[in-house]
């Protein structure tokens, strides 16, 4: 089962939960990442990584009177090559664990455990619940 749109794409084949998981973002500090969890110690792998966002759509998100409760305590700015954060990053590759925890966020709306081996390439929350929702189809019929 997948769901794709232009080069991004997250699926689904049989076998022991798995995630794996790339990204591939033009800013240098953030650049190219693979990540793969088996589901074990997601308290200490996946779980901390924070969200994370360019400093230029941060102010962007301000001026809509959005993200108001986000900043460098809670999130990972960057600026092209830059990490403004002043504690740095918790992972090496913080973002793409966030990205895996997004995904897992994302497949919990199912409302049961998934079994699978999960593949994500560039994908975002969009592509994340058209898996989820087809999974629904097949797993849950009305």
């Amino acid at each position: 089962m997948r769901a794709e749109r232009n080069g991004a794409f997250v699926e689904i084949a049989p076998g022991p939960f798995a995630v794996q998981y790339t990204i591939d973002f033009p800013e240098p500090a953030i650049g190219r990442q693979t990540a793969r969890f088996s589901g074990s110690s997601f308290e200490n792998e996946i779980a901390p990584a924070r969200t994370f966002g360019r400093l230029k759509d941060v102010e962007a998100m301000r001026a809509m009177g959005l993200s108001l409760g986000g900043g460098l305590h809670n999130a990972v700015v960057v600026d092209d090559d830059q990490i403004l954060n002043p504690e740095g990053l918790r992972f090496a590759d913080e973002f793409v664990r966030h990205k895996i925890l997004d995904l897992m966020g994302d497949l919990w709306t199912l409302g049961r455990r998934v079994q699978g081996q999960v593949t994500a390439v560039k994908a975002n929350h969009m592509l994340h619940m058209e898996l989820a929702a087809r999974i629904y189809e097949v797993c849950c019929p009305r």
